[in-house]
């Protein structure tokens, strides 16, 4: 679907394409669907799935190692309420299969062209919109290492704000965690 059919079969041969306003499709296919939500069994069936998925990542802890399981476990369980930010790579990814979110609102992420540097200044942001709330920021440490000037105007807002890097191997000179109370 798309307002200019002139972008059709350009990249692959579409089997049905559909030329039209992107509000007005998504208004007439929300009016097509009977199913509004409604799972049943498939409902339990991903649970069952889910938490099989985690246990698996549960058997994979040790003392001397922080698996990514064990740290969002920890985070959520500190910080049930928070508002979390991600960057680009594989923490916005790690955040998505880890996180258990029950609201909206609580996930900002640079899900379009992946920017690094998104989590720290989105953090920020997201302070200023919740100042009673907790708000994480996931970051790279070759994202963290672009972020020092945001980091400086928060400081000097007082806002606080905890910041998580996931050490890739991009940059040596970030380790795990970092917070400011």
């Amino acid at each position: 679907m798309d307002i200019n059919a002139d972008v059709f079969d350009r990249n692959f041969k579409a089997r049905i394409a559909i030329e039209s306003d992107a509000g007005l499709f998504v208004r007439a296919l929300v009016d097509a669907v009977t199913d509004r939500g409604e799972w049943g069994a498939r409902t339990e069936h991903i649970a069952v799935g889910h938490r099989a998925v985690r246990e698996s990542w549960q058997r994979g802890r040790s003392a001397s190692r922080v698996t990514p399981s064990w740290f969002f476990d920890v985070v959520q369980r500190l910080a049930p309420d928070a508002v979390f930010t991600t960057d680009s790579g594989n923490g916005t990814f790690l955040a998505m299969e880890h996180l258990r979110l029950d609201v909206p609102g609580r996930f900002l992420a640079p899900v379009d062209y992946s920017c690094m540097g998104y989590s720290v200044p989105a953090a920020i942001g997201a302070k200023f919109a919740n100042p009673g709330r907790d708000v994480v920021a996931l970051a790279g440490d070759g994202a963290l290492l672009m972020t020092g000037l945001e980091a400086l105007t928060a400081s000097s807002y007082g806002l606080a704000r905890s910041s998580a890097c996931f050490e890739t191997g991009n940059s040596r000179r970030s380790r795990s965690f970092s917070a400011r109370p």
